[in-house]
């Protein structure tokens, strides 16, 4: 598949969720943050490689089966939950306050 870049922050809420879904279903890279606010989820089902942080907060959902790379950090908290099942190296810190779910199976090592 050949990559697809996003240049900009992605900021997701409830009331713009589908329609960033929809903008970036086929997006491998996103050079710029990712923050998922509360209540709202985000899937991204091509998506390999972030080039800054991702935020997700308070009941929001994350997904990104295909994330390989965090460039910067990543923090979930309240509720959230953050999966990314292939992600294998995180620059910056990793961050899980509360009651959220990280999942990444094959994070070895955050930096």
């Amino acid at each position: 598949m050949k990559s697809k870049t996003y240049k900009g922050n992605v900021d997701i809420t409830r009331d713009n969720q589908n329609d960033w879904s929809e903008k970036l279903k086929e997006i491998t890279e996103i050079e710029g943050f990712v923050n998922v606010h509360e209540n709202a989820t985000f899937t991204a089902p091509a998506l390999e490689k972030v080039s800054g942080s991702v935020y997700v907060r308070g009941n929001a959902t994350f997904t990104a089966p295909a994330l390989e790379k965090v460039s910067g950090s990543v923090d979930v908290r309240g509720n959230a939950t953050f999966t990314a099942p292939a992600l294998e190296k995180v620059s910056g810190s990793v961050d899980v306050w509360g009651n959220a779910t990280f999942t990444a199976p094959k994070l070895k090592n955050k930096r």
